[in-house]
């Protein structure tokens, strides 16, 4: 009988949520996702990132680049998740003006396990949150994207390039905070 009344509430709760990451080429590509999420100007908001490793795929160290105009964004902090502190992965987070945009700002994550001894792999699921502060005069009803790039190395012996990494954009919506899991959909 218990089990007759959860179906509907775990099929809701599917339905609700969405897809975390792209069933296209899933199965042939790594994927890390800056998962879109929204906030109101002024306030301070987390981004999630996910990974999903291709089958056979252990990947050992992940360093992202996120690119964001800076007068509508200020970096607070970044965290890992349980899932990354499980094995002990190390998350650091940097900002600097860009380089050829001075109306831009570079934030670079790393994330890796230790290298000593037997190298333990990160596990696909939440890794972090990057944690930002809107702009009190970001505009409502808008869109900011977090231009993303960066790559991914496997754990070894010896560590190697990630082949078929795809990283995908964060984008922030300005406005109404809906309460809701937002993930990566197409």
């Amino acid at each position: 009988m218990t089990s007759f009344l959860l179906s509907p509430i775990l099929l809701s709760t599917v339905a609700v949520s969405g897809e975390v990451f792209p069933q296209q080429n899933s199965q042939e590509s790594t994927h890390v996702v800056i998962s879109p999420t929204s906030g109101l100007p002024g306030l301070e908001i987390s981004l999630p990132i996910y990974l999903e490793a291709a089958p056979g795929v252990e990947v050992g160290s992940i360093a992202l680049e996120l690119v964001f105009p800076n007068q509508l964004i200020s970096f607070v902090t970044v965290q890992g998740s349980l899932v990354s502190e499980r094995v002990g992965a190390k998350i650091t987070a940097e900002v600097r003006v860009d380089a050829e945009d001075e109306s831009k700002s570079v934030l670079k994550v790393a994330l890796s396990t230790p290298e000593t001894g037997s190298r333990h792999a990160i596990p696909d699921g939440l890794l972090g949150f990057v944690t930002i502060q809107l702009a009190e005069d970001a505009q409502l009803d808008t869109q900011i994207v977090l231009t993303s790039r960066g790559s991914a190395m496997t754990t070894g012996p010896p560590p190697g390039p990630v082949d078929s990494l795809t990283i995908h954009d964060g984008v922030i919506s300005v406005g109404e905070v809906v309460f809701a899991c937002f993930f990566y959909m197409h």
